[in-house]
């Protein structure tokens, strides 16, 4: 098991390190999702719902608390600065169980509420929903579920390949163009001279060259299936996870970068025994590790 014995409190140095690495990334993530309208306070301009996906939008929509949520902008506001307040005091400061039981508790909140309102990029989010609950078990069980979290990770890679395999979209010669022409109609026809649409029309012009990067993406999606029998291969996995949500913005305009958060239980746990903190920045003090 690579799990180092120092502990600090009920959490090991590897748990520590991973959660400010982690943390430190959500914070970013949720300042670029709130610029780009996808928070709480951006629903409120307003958005379509479609509360019909599960029982556990029905249930928060029975007891009105999207409404109460979203359509109150001090609340929506409050909602969004703690969510992100927690996040980055969870990267400075990851010792204690209670704001890790807080900050899953709001982000799951997050993650039904903008996937209620329709917003198709919402799905994506359950990278770092994942993830933060791995956070929640003790130092003794937190590599089991690091592991856990690694191979539903690869779980959801495979069967998104397996997906186009059985919709046969990964099969059908103009998929990628399709899913340019649809997502990126609205740029050929308010801004066709701009350079973004020029590059679209090129590979609309050239549609072997765009299915061909289609099939590596989905090819790519397909080769966590090793994940399963051997970790040799996780630098490679790494890697293509990189590069998939880049492909993902290129080919359909979709922001699919909270996926990033999911490399990290790509590196072995014993990674993160290496001592650092943010605190080490603060000016006039010394770090506190």
């Amino acid at each position: 098991m690579e799990i180092s014995e120092k502990m600090i409190g009920n959490i090991s140095l590897e748990q520590k390190n991973a959660a400010r690495l982690f943390f430190g990334f959500v914070s970013i993530a949720l300042c670029i999702q709130y610029i780009l309208g996808f928070s709480l306070t951006g629903l409120n301009q307003p958005a379509l719902k479609f509360p019909y996906v599960d029982l556990t939008y029905w249930m928060l929509h029975l007891i009105s608390l999207p409404e109460l949520l979203v359509s109150r902008k001090l609340i929506s506001i409050l909602f969004d600065s703690s969510l992100l307040l927690l996040s980055i005091s969870l990267a400075i400061y990851p010792e204690g169980k209670i704001r890790y039981v807080l900050f899953v508790a709001i982000y799951f909140l997050y993650f039904v509420l903008m996937n209620t309102f329709g917003l198709h990029h919402a799905h994506t989010k359950v990278a770092i929903l994942l993830l933060s609950i791995v956070f929640l078990f003790r130092a003794d069980s937190f590599y089991w579920a690091w592991e856990g979290a690694r191979y539903y990770l690869a779980f959801l890679m495979v069967a998104a390949f397996l997906w186009k395999v059985v919709r046969a979209s990964l099969f059908y010669p103009d998929q990628s163009a399709l899913i340019i022409k649809q997502n990126f109609t609205s740029l050929f026809w308010f801004h066709p001279e701009h350079w973004i649409a020029g590059f679209y029309r090129f590979l609309l012009q050239h549609p072997l060259l765009t299915q061909v990067i289609f099939t590596i993406g989905v090819m790519m999606e397909g080769a966590f299936i090793v994940a399963f029998f051997t970790k040799k291969w996780d630098k490679l996995l790494r890697t293509f996870l990189f590069l998939l949500p880049l492909g993902f913005l290129i080919n359909a305009d979709a922001y699919f970068f909270e996926l990033w958060a999911g490399l990290m239980v790509f590196f072995p746990l014993a990674s993160f025994q290496r001592k650092f903190s943010f605190q080490r920045f603060r000016f006039g003090s010394k770090a506190l590790n």
